[in-house]
């Protein structure tokens, strides 16, 4: 259970509308996740909070934390303004595959793959938060498809849906979103994201983005 004092009204998040027509502001209540920032995991999640160590790189920290066997970080931008508002996951991961791997790719299709995003502080001013959605407390109707020619899924809002943020992120800390997991066993497909404070200053961040491949172990 979260802190007595770890939960506090949002500022209004943007998400889906009952309807899914259109998006609109709700209030929602938001939980401080440092007071457990430990229990959050990418699979349960879809997002979780870790320290980047000197010995290692992003690469080596997600294959200690997933156990996927192959790691290809794909694409590295410095943000100076806040990523889309309104709750949004990805969903373009067979195509990033594709691309990256043509030769192999009818291959790597069979096998499980995911990708997730990498954020970070990259100036002496924090990023502004990011509320995210618990996936265990997101329900199948709450998925809506976010368009013609838009390989991603808006959240339908639902106050049953509990949000993390994580305040005053450091720059050896990486937040880790999960954007598409190709299981389908129960674990965590995706993670939504949305800005906290629209009105707070944005700071600067590193989003880094990364596909993770787990090909099946031989046996001795």
């Amino acid at each position: 259970m979260p802190a007595p004092d770890a939960l506090v009204p949002a500022p209004l998040l943007k998400a889906a509308s009952i309807s899914g027509a259109a998006q609109e502001w709700h209030e929602v209540l938001l939980e401080n996740g440092r007071y457990r920032q430990d229990e959050f995991t990418l699979d349960r999640h879809g997002f979780s909070l870790m320290t980047l160590h000197a010995t290692g790189g992003e690469a080596d920290l997600l294959r200690a934390e997933t156990g996927a066997s192959r790691v290809h970080i794909f694409a590295r931008d410095r943000r100076a303004a806040a990523p889309a508002r309104g709750a949004h996951g990805d969903a373009s991961a067979a195509r990033v595959l594709q691309q990256l791997f043509p030769d192999e790719a009818a291959q790597l299709l069979a096998y499980r793959f995911a990708i997730v995003h990498l954020w970070r502080a990259s100036g002496p001013t924090p990023p502004r938060p990011l509320a995210l959605a618990e996936w265990d407390s997101i329900a199948g109707p709450d998925l809506i498809p976010a368009g013609p020619g838009r390989a991603s899924l808006d959240l339908r809002h639902d106050p049953r849906h509990r949000w993390v943020h994580f305040p005053h992120q450091q720059p050896d800390e990486l937040l880790l979103i999960k954007s598409y997991d190709s299981e389908t066993d129960g674990r965590a497909r995706c993670s939504f994201a949305t800005p906290v404070d629209a009105e707070a200053p944005f700071g600067e961040a590193e989003e880094l983005r990364a596909l993770l491949i787990w090909e099946p172990r031989l046996l001795n």
